[in-house]
C-alpha cells in the first residue's frame, strides 16, 4: 500500500461492506462472513507506524509525534464512534520486526482497548515487506529472504524508501516469519480483522531470481505436467538446468506485447499459482486461529494494467478473501472529452467472489486527483458496491465524516434496507479468460475493455467472469468474448453447451483462435458457432454475422473500432483513461447483445450515456435499481426506463428515494407485454428505486 499522508490524527475514513455473501470458492471452507461486517461498516484507519513515519521521513510536520499519540486516545475513539465509525483499521506489522515495533504495538493495544469500550471493531495492518536495517538485527535469517534480481541485487520498495527489501514471498522461511506474525496480532491483539498489504510481486524483471525459486519453479512444472508432457509443452523434459526466466531489457514485458515463449507463459501461470497459494496459508492459518476474523488484502483493483503481469490473478485469490483495496487512478469522472472512468468493474469482480471492494472515494488518492464531487464516489460505492465505501481525512476540528459526504453516509444508514445481502441482477457476463490476457498485452485488455464500457454506458446488467466460472454461465443470457484469443478445448465445450441450451454468444475479432497455449488453430475454435472462418492462412471476415446454433443465438463482429486512435506501439498491458471512450461502432456491440439475448434484456434505460446503471435483487424478491449520474455538471428529467423482471407480476410498488433530496417518490408503473414500465422524474447524481412486486 502506498505511503498515506496520515498526520496524526489524520485517519482515513471508509465504509466497507453491506453484504453479507459467502465465500465463492477455493480451499477455505465456504462460511458466512461475521455479522457485524455484513451489516455495514464505516471505517477509520490510522495504520502507519511512529517508526515507519520517522524512517520515512518526508510528511512531516513539527508536532508528528504529539498528534501520533492523540490517534490514540479516548477523545479520538469518542469522537470517531459520535459520528458513526464502528471500524478501524490500525497499524500491527510495517516490517521492521516485532520487537523494533514493540512500542507501536503497546499503542494499538491500547487503541483496541479504547474501540472495544466504545463498541468499534478493530482490524490490524501487516504488511508485505522488510525493513531491513531493524528486522536483520532480529531475524538474521531473513537475509535468505530477500528478492534479488538477476544480478543478485535486492529488489526495494520504491523511491526513496530503499530501506524496505521486497521479500519472496515464495520462501518456506518467510511464509513460517509471516504466520508467526499471524499468531502475534491475534494471540495479542484479538482483532476483528486482519489486513495484508503490499500483495502482488511487480511486473518483471521485478523477479526473485534466486536458486530457491528456480527450483520451485522446476517443481511447479513437474506438478502440472507428466514428462511427455513437459516434452510436448517445452521441446524436453529434463529440468534440471531450468531457472527464472531472464527479462532483459528487450524482453522486458513493459515492451513484450505478446508472450510467445512457452516457458515464460509457464512462468506467468507459476507467479499467479504461488501468490494465490501463499495467501491461501496466511488466511487459513487466520482462520484456524480464529474462524471468524475477517480477512483483506491489497492487491489493486481492476486498473488500467494489466494485473495478471503483477501475479494478480483475481479468480485465484479473491475466493480466500473477505475484502480487498484498490488503488485504482482512474477514479469516477466523467472528463471535458465524454470519457467516463470509473470503478465499477472492480466492484463487479468484487461481488462475483463474495469480497467488498474498498476504494478511495475522497482523502488521500481521491483529492490528489480530484474532478469530481465525492457525493459522485460515494455514489459509486452505493450503487456498485452496496455499501457507502467512503474515505476522507480526518479534519482538525474533530469533524471526521466532511459534510458532504455525511449526507450520502447518513442516507446509506438509513436505508441499509436497499443495500444489504442484494445480489446482482446479470445478463450479460463479459470472459476474462487467463492465457488470452496473461499473454497478450494489447488487444485482449483493450477490447474487452472497451466492450465493457459499452455495457457500463448502454445501462446493460453485465459481470466479469473467469475461466474458473464457465462451468455455470445458466444465470446469464449472454457471454460476450471480446478478443480472448486463447481458449482450452475444455473451455470451448462449455461454451458450446450453454450455447446449444439458449444462451446467447457475442464474439469479437481473435477469439478463439489459439488454444490455451497459444498455440494457432488451423480456424476459430468455435466458427460451428460463429457461421465464419478464420483459417490460418487467410484473413478473418470482414462483416457481421449472425447466427444460430441449438437453441441459442451468435453474433460474430471483426473488431471493436476505437474512437480514440491508439498508440502505434500497442498498449503493452496498459490503456490510460484517454483511450477508454465509447468505441465508435458501440451501438452495433449493443445491438449485437440485443439480439443474442433475444431481446430480452431485463434493463433499458433512456438516458445520456454518462447515467449508468445497477440492478439488484433483494432476498425477499424485490428489486433495486441504482442509476448514477457520472456528468455531475448536469441533472435530468424523465428518465424512461423499462424492466423485463425474472418472475412477473401483476402489480408494483415503485419508490424512489435519493441522498440529494430528502422525500420518498411514489412512482407509478405500468405492466405491458412482460415488461415494467416508469419515469424517474429527476436525477442529480444518484437515485435508488426500490421496485417490490405487489401480492
Amino acid at each position: 500500500m502506498r505511503s498515506r499522508v496520515l498526520l496524526l490524527m489524520w485517519l482515513p475514513l471508509l465504509t466497507l461492506t453491506s453484504g453479507g455473501a459467502l465465500f465463492a470458492q477455493g480451499s477455505s471452507a465456504q462460511r458466512q462472513q461475521p455479522e457485524w461486517f455484513g451489516d455495514g461498516v464505516v471505517m477509520a484507519g490510522n495504520w502507519e507506524p511512529l517508526i515507519f513515519r520517522t524512517r520515512r521521513g518526508h510528511y512531516l510536520r513539527e508536532d508528528y509525534v504529539e498528534r501520533y499519540k492523540r490517534e490514540h486516545t479516548e477523545e479520538t475513539v469518542r469522537r470517531l464512534a459520535e459520528q458513526g465509525v464502528n471500524y478501524v483499521q490500525t497499524h500491527f506489522y510495517k516490517g521492521f520486526g516485532l520487537k523494533a515495533e514493540a512500542e507501536d504495538i503497546e499503542y494499538a493495544k491500547k487503541l483496541r482497548a479504547l474501540c472495544k469500550k466504545y463498541g468499534i471493531r478493530v482490524g490490524l495492518y501487516i504488511g508485505g515487506v522488510m525493513a531491513y536495517e531493524t528486522l536483520f538485527l532480529e531475524a538474521p535469517e531473513a537475509k535468505e529472504w530477500i528478492r534479488r534480481d538477476e544480478n543478485g541485487k535486492p529488489l526495494y520498495y520504491w523511491d526513496e524508501q530503499t530501506f524496505r527489501y521486497k521479500p519472496n514471498f515464495f520462501h518456506a522461511g518467510f511464509q513460517a516469519y509471516m504466520k508467526g506474525i499471524v499468531r502475534a496480532a491475534i494471540e495479542q491483539l484479538e482483532p476483528d480483522a486482519l489486513f495484508f498489504d503490499n500483495f502482488n510481486l511487480d511486473r518483471d524483471p521485478l523477479s526473485d531470481h534466486s536458486e530457491y525459486t528456480a527450483r520451485l519453479f522446476r517443481e511447479f512444472l513437474r506438478a502440472k505436467y507428466t514428462p511427455e508432457e513437459l516434452k510436448g509443452r517445452i521441446g524436453f523434459s529434463d529440468l534440471r538446468e531450468v531457472k527464472v526466466p531472464e527479462f532483459k531489457l528487450a524482453q522486458d514485458p513493459f515492451e513484450m506485447r505478446v508472450v510467445r515463449s512457452p516457458m515464460f507463459q509457464e512462468w506467468i501461470d507459476f507467479r499467479n499459482d504461488r501468490l494465490a497459494a501463499y495467501f491461501r496459508t496466511l488466511a487459513d492459518y487466520a482462520r484456524e486461529l480464529d474462524p471468524d476474523i475477517v480477512i483483506g488484502l491489497n492487491i489493486g483493483g481492476v486498473t488500467d494494467d494489466n494485473r495478471l503481469a503483477w501475479g494478480v490473478d483475481f479468480s485465484r485469490l479473491l475466493p480466500q478473501a473477505d475484502f480487498f483495496f484498490s488503488e485504482e487512478s482512474d477514479t469516477a469522472q466523467w472528463t471535458a472529452d465524454e470519457v467516463l472512468t470509473s470503478l465499477i468493474r472492480s466492484y463487479k469482480i468484487a461481488g462475483l467472489f463474495g469480497n467488498r471492494l474498498i476504494a478511495y472515494t475522497s482523502g488521500w488518492l481521491a483529492d490528489r486527483q480530484r474532478t469530481a464531487p465525492t457525493q459522485l464516489y460515494i455514489g459509486e460505492a452505493l450503487a456498485f458496491g452496496s455499501q457507502a465505501g467512503m474515505v476522507c481525512w480526518m479534519e482538525e476540528d474533530g469533524t471526521f465524516i466532511r459534510p458532504d459526504s455525511r449526507v450520502y453516509i447518513d442516507f446509506f444508514r438509513r436505508h441499509k434496507d436497499l443495500y444489504r445481502d442484494t445480489r446482482s441482477v446479470a445478463d450479460v457476463a463479459v470472459l476474462r479468460s487467463f492465457p488470452s490476457m496473461a499473454y497478450n498485452n494489447d488487444t485482449p485488455l483493450f477490447s474487452t475493455m472497451l466492450f465493457e464500457q459499452t455495457l457500463i454506458q448502454k445501462r446493460v446488467p453485465f459481470e466479469i467472469v473467469f475461466d474458473s466460472t464457465l462451468k455455470d454461465l445458466s444465470r446469464y443470457k449472454v457471454l460476450v468474448l471480446a478478443d480472448q484469443e486463447s481458449i482450452g478445448d475444455g473451455e470451448l465445450e462449455l461454451i458450446r453447451a450453454f450455447v446449444r441450451n439458449g444462451g446467447g454468444l457475442v464474439a469479437v475479432g481473435t477469439s478463439t483462435i489459439y488454444t490455451e497455449r497459444r498455440i494457432r488453430r488451423l480456424d476459430f475454435g468455435l466458427s460451428d458457432l460463429f457461421g465464419c472462418h478464420y483459417p490460418y492462412d487467410g484473413d478473418r471476415p470482414s462483416s457481421t454475422v449472425r447466427n444460430t446454433y441449438g437453441k441459442g443465438r451468435v453474433v460474430y463482429i471483426p473488431r471493436i473500432r476505437p474512437s480514440v486512435p491508439p498508440p502505434p506501439k500497442g498498449f503493452n498491458g496498459t490503456i490510460p483513461a484517454k483511450y477508454w471512450k465509447l468505441p465508435a461502432n458501440a451501438g452495433e456491440l449493443y445491438t449485437a447483445v440485443k439480439w443474442a439475448s433475444g431481446g430480452a434484456l431485463s434493463l433499458e434505460a433512456d438516458a445520456p450515456d454518462s447515467v449508468a446503471a445497477e440492478l439488484r435483487r433483494r432476498p425477499d424478491g424485490a428489486y433495486v435499481l441504482h442509476l448514477l449520474d457520472y456528468d455531475t455538471g448536469a441533472e435530468h428529467e424523465n428518465l424512461d426506463v423499462r424492466l423485463r423482471l425474472l418472475e412477473a407480476a401483476e402489480s408494483y410498488r415503485v419508490t424512489l428515494r435519493s441522498p440529494d433530496f430528502d422525500e420518498e417518490i411514489r412512482l407509478e408503473p405500468k405492466v405491458a407485454d412482460g415488461r415494467l414500465t416508469f419515469r424517474v422524474p429527476h436525477l442529480k447524481t444518484y437515485d435508488v428505486i426500490l421496485i417490490e412486486p405487489q401480492p
